[in-house]
């Protein structure tokens, strides 16, 4: 996995920080840092000089070139506008199928460490940070 973080001043609309963790590119130890000294493996290989030279996926700007779902940080905005709606009420039973929700156009929704869920409330949805729970 590659960690990532973007901070933004949204009072301004400016990307304060980008950054990432090298350590996460599934083995690859060779991300070369904008200059050598920030190189936190001592890489003597990472030359800024010659950034063509480190491996694509070690060049490569994830935070800005990467496509990434929302994921389990984005499901407690999904279920405050779904309440605040009456989309659903806080005590409303919704059945997350058992772990396997096939969709018309999707394909499959499965739940994280292939948890069997069946009926849930939006709390213990957002506790057990259901996915399919939050797709129903």
């Amino acid at each position: 996995y590659w960690m990532t973080a973007v901070t933004i001043d949204e009072a301004v609309r400016k990307v304060l920080a980008v950054g990432g963790d090298p350590h996460h590119l599934g083995g690859v130890d060779n991300f070369c840092w904008p200059t050598i000294e920030h190189d936190p493996a001592g890489n003597p290989d990472c030359d800024p000089n010659a950034f063509g030279a480190a491996l694509p996926e070690a060049r490569r700007n994830r935070p800005i070139t990467d496509m990434y779902e929302p994921g389990s940080i984005f499901k407690p905005v999904v279920a405050a506008l779904a309440l605040d709606e009456g989309i659903i009420g806080y005590g409303e039973q919704i059945y997350c199928e058992k772990g396997d929700y096939r969709g018309k156009g999707f394909g499959r929704i499965g739940e994280w460490g292939n948890h069997r869920f069946g009926n849930m409330t939006v709390k213990d949805i957002l506790a057990q940070s259901s996915n399919i729970g939050m797709a129903s």
